[in-house]
């Protein structure tokens, strides 16, 4: 499993937790905290995982591209609707 994990994150097991260990350390947003329901919510290691892949790959950016592409689209497909009638 952990030639698994070094594949995919590119770092040892223990390196990746010492980050999540400093982040949540630093930063209580990364700490695992009960949700409304009284259900335990995401853990530390999850959200510092989502982290990771958001600045990795761009994923908020590539998000709000999106949502901007097909605003943009139907916008225009309004715009020719209109101009139809």
């Amino acid at each position: 499993m952990n030639h698994t994990f070094v594949c995919s994150f590119r770092m040892s097991t223990a390196m990746f937790l010492d980050i999540c260990h400093a982040v949540s350390a630093k930063n209580k947003y990364f700490e695992r905290k009960v949700n409304v329901a009284g259900l335990p919510g995401f853990a530390t290691v999850q959200k510092v995982t989502a982290a990771l892949r958001m600045l990795a790959y761009g994923g908020l950016r590539t998000g709000l591209m999106t949502i901007f592409v097909w605003e943009r689209a139907r916008s225009l497909s309004v715009s020719m609707n209109s101009l139809g009638q």
